[in-house]
């Protein structure tokens, strides 16, 4: 890469790493703060967006970067519903499903037919179960559904970025910050999902504790899994 790129992605990096820091200190100490943190939490994914635009210089081939642009793109997006509306969680969650499909589609190019077909398929059987269980006794929440359907296609492009890794279908570095940032992906997840299972513990305190831990260890994984899946599409060898 040139040198003008080169210290446009230090530049970048080097105010993530400020951002991150910014809103982990909030969340540990200063949890009242908030509205605050999810303000740079957010500023965070728009700077890691941006990374990938700069990237577009240095990239591995023209489609790979379009590829990651649209991942990033939705899930700035779905982070906005998710983050700062905090509302239309469905729309959120759905939206960050379709980023999910744009990494799949970026780690599998040969591929693309089958993985939009496979996704379109496990979507529709997600809707099927929905209203299969629709006004019964065992009626469960739409948002479950779609939570289930997203975490399913994490876990693909998280079998896919070993895949990449062990068949070298990208550069060693390349599939290397791939494979790191799904799995700091899904341990961010597992958080998520851990959040939202104790939000209805009121009396036991060792769960309190474990359910403010896992809010910080949401974006603890987070952000930077962002940045490792940005980096992959960067050729380094330029």
């Amino acid at each position: 890469m040139n040198k003008r790129t080169y210290l446009e992605i230090k530049t970048i990096l080097i105010i993530l790493f400020v951002v991150y820091v910014s809103f982990m200190v909030m969340d540990i100490f200063y949890s009242n703060l908030f509205i605050y943190s999810n303000l740079l939490k957010f500023i965070g994914i728009l700077l890691v967006g941006l990374l990938t635009l700069v990237e577009r210089k240095s990239s591995i081939s023209l489609k790979d970067i379009n590829l990651l642009n649209l991942a990033m793109a939705l899930t700035i997006i779905s982070d906005y519903f998710l983050l700062i509306k905090g509302s239309n969680y469905i729309i959120g969650i759905w939206i960050f499903s379709l980023a999910h499909l744009m990494h799949g589609i970026r780690m599998e190019k040969n591929k693309a037919r089958v993985i939009i077909t496979r996704y379109i398929s496990f979507l529709i059987i997600t809707l099927i179960l929905y209203s299969v269980f629709l006004d019964t006794p065992y009626e469960i929440d739409l948002i479950i559904f779609v939570s289930l359907f997203y975490f399913s296609n994490l876990l693909s492009n998280l079998f896919r970025a070993l895949d990449v890794y062990k068949y070298d279908k990208f550069p060693l570095v390349n599939s290397s910050l791939l494979v790191a940032g799904f799995i700091l992906f899904l341990f961010c997840d597992i958080n998520v999902a851990i959040y939202n299972i104790l939000q209805f513990n009121t009396i036991n305190v060792f769960l309190d504790i474990f359910r403010n831990l896992s809010r910080i260890l949401m974006w603890f994984f987070y952000l930077p899994s962002q940045i490792f899946i940005a980096l992959s599409g960067l050729d380094f060898e330029k």
